[in-house]
């Protein structure tokens, strides 16, 4: 486990569980997402000793989520509930426990956020008008499927007044513009939107897909190079000319959409 790179048996895998509060069922999740995180491609050590905030987002996805009574609805980015908390909480103590990402140690994070304590949502499958990213990823629905993302801290975006779909993914997307750096254009990294039931119930009333969503998400963000030119920006931009529209995020397959949270309020 990096970054210190201390075994990991079951056995203390198990432990950090036990620490976490998690009750036995809840054990195959946490095993699926530690197999995850320690997949050389998600980079886990970058993200334990970044100076940046990054912590670990576990999305978890199928039947599973009714047999252990995860939260997808009202505060699903909070605490959500025992199961939500505790999965995400056995993630993160296998990292500073076994891992030694510990702040102030080999975790030089420099405000870090509360993904890391512990952070774990389950899609809400049922009322996202749209497949779940575990299908677009070629799994089957009656498949539990847990995804892990290196993550920010979550932005929300609030909007009670768009009255068409055109609107609110404009609103939507450039709420992200800001994501990473404020001129850092284009982006490769993904930017992931939990969208709220409100919201996802406008896209399905007007027949939107998840990817004309992501399509029109993209197009709507774009400025020209001359405007990005301050503090923190890419090479892209300064070899590009003034006039020369940058995109926010490399594609539209960057934009990743998830939808959960209470039935009431339109903040995604």
């Amino acid at each position: 486990v990096p970054p210190a790179m201390g075994e990991l048996t079951l056995a203390r895998l198990a432990a950090c569980a036990v620490l976490a509060g998690c009750r036995p069922e809840y054990f195959p999740v946490v095993v699926a997402a530690a197999k995850g995180a320690l997949d050389p491609a998600f980079n886990l050590h970058g993200q334990a000793v970044t100076t940046q905030p990054a912590g670990q987002l576990i999305v978890v996805y199928g039947p599973v989520r009714h047999r252990l009574q995860m939260n997808t609805g009202m505060g699903a980015l909070g605490p959500g509930n025992r199961a939500n908390l505790t999965i995400g909480r056995a993630l993160r103590l296998m990292v500073t426990l076994t891992g030694g990402g510990r702040p102030g140690t080999l975790d030089r994070s420099t405000l870090g956020h509360m993904g890391k304590v512990g952070f774990c949502i389950a899609e809400d499958e049922e009322v996202s008008p749209w497949p779940p990213l575990s299908v677009e990823r070629g799994f089957e629905p009656d498949q539990d499927v847990v995804t892990v993302i290196g993550c920010d801290a979550p932005q929300s975006i609030s909007d009670h007044r768009s009255r068409t779909p055109e609107d609110l993914a404009w609103v939507l997307a450039w709420a992200a513009a800001t994501t990473w750096s404020t001129n850092w254009w284009p982006m490769q990294e993904p930017s992931v939107f939990v969208i709220c039931p409100e919201h996802a119930a406008m896209f399905r009333e007007h027949g939107w897909t998840k990817q004309r969503l992501r399509e029109y998400m993209y197009e709507a963000v774009h400025k020209p190079a001359g405007e990005l030119r301050r503090g923190e920006t890419t090479p892209l931009v300064h070899a590009s000319d003034p006039a020369a529209e940058i995109y926010k995020w490399a594609s539209p397959e960057a934009i990743v959409l998830l939808v959960a949270g209470g039935e009431a309020g339109r903040y995604s």
